[in-house]
């Protein structure tokens, strides 16, 4: 029987979550579940944790599909084997240094089913340390889909795949997928064409996702390499080509300027000192073209940004340094 839910998995380098992921999957209250994990070729013994716990969980051995890369491809690439794998009615995508609460395939299955919902996404945990040190943080989600990606571009709406059930009809008839070398933010391309091409959307806002803010090794954490403004740089070409093909990128050619600035700002104030200055220009020949556009961003983010687009390198890494010694001993954002 088609299983109702496949929850797909990627995995690499990830030791130190896999079990606790792997438990908050296996204890899901919904039966016809498939788990689908994916090795990219993963250098620790990740895999070997995860079939510890597998065996733990006989009536569930079954449903679990292990699927090895016999060499690093990328999480791009990883998310399309995943893909390529499911069959479930409807996919539900889970990072494996994150978990979930026990009851949130059932929980959405049926909100998804009882509304004939092509997406339904949930408010999150920002997950620390310890469970009790978990942030509630509410999805916003504007019921129309041209708003939806509207919002992302200020990041008023959540770009990512996890925390989202979504009817694996809608992938297959759109063909949409991962954009293969793009190693970062390769979730937020599937999610602005999935939401396109999407009828119904629904959001709950009971938090039933657990994103771990504690792994320092993962994609989205930490400085910014030569990598995120690559893959960034990329994303957004893909997005306009994208939107041209589907004869709409005068509807959403503002959405790509407000979203590429809104993205470089954030990228230049959290990287290297080398690399301010190799991508300074990115964002100051965007804001030349689009000076309309006002990013929501603080006075102190903007004096940052002035200081890097006008060139003025030394300075700005010494505010830059300012900044994060009162970020992490006063909280004062940047």
């Amino acid at each position: 029987m088609t299983p109702k839910i496949s929850i797909l998995i990627p995995v690499y380098n990830v030791a130190a979550y896999i079990e606790r992921c792997a438990h908050s999957l296996f204890q899901q209250t919904l039966d016809s579940i498939e788990f689908v994990f994916v090795d990219d070729a993963s250098p620790d013994d990740s895999i070997a944790l995860l079939e510890k716990v597998v065996e733990e969980y006989p009536h569930r051995k079954m449903q679990v599909n292990i699927i090895r890369h016999p060499v690093n491809q990328g999480i791009g690439a990883t998310r399309n084997t995943l893909l390529n794998a499911a069959t479930g009615e409807y996919l539900m995508w889970v990072d494996s240094d994150d978990f979930l609460d026990i009851n949130s395939s059932e929980f959405l299955y049926q909100k998804a089913v009882a509304g004939d919902v092509d997406i339904v996404t949930t408010d999150i945990y920002y997950s620390y340390r310890e469970d009790s040190d978990a942030l509630a943080v509410e999805q916003s989600l504007p019921a129309d889909s041209c708003k939806y990606i509207e919002a992302l571009a200020f990041r008023e709406a959540r770009a990512a795949l996890w925390g989202t059930l979504s009817k694996r009809s809608l992938w297959v008839a759109n063909q949409v997928k991962m954009a293969e070398g793009v190693n970062f933010g390769e979730d937020y391309f599937a999610t602005v064409r999935l939401f396109y091409f999407a009828r119904k959307i629904e959001v709950v806002n009971q938090p039933l996702y657990y994103y771990n803010q504690s792994n320092l090794g993962s994609y989205s954490s930490g400085c910014k390499q030569a990598l995120h403004f690559e893959s960034m740089i990329r994303l957004f070409q893909l997005l306009e080509e994208f939107f041209v093909q589907n004869n709409d990128l005068p509807r959403y050619e503002l959405y790509l300027a407000k979203a590429r600035l809104m993205e470089r700002s954030a990228y230049l104030l959290h990287t290297t000192a080398a690399l301010r200055r190799k991508y300074a220009l990115l964002f100051a020949d965007e804001s030349t073209r689009h000076p309309e556009i006002k990013l929501p961003l603080s006075a102190w983010q903007k004096f940052l940004l002035n200081l890097i687009t006008s060139q003025r390198f030394i300075a700005a890494d010494i505010f830059i340094l300012v900044a994060k010694v009162l970020r992490r001993y006063l909280g004062v954002k940047f």
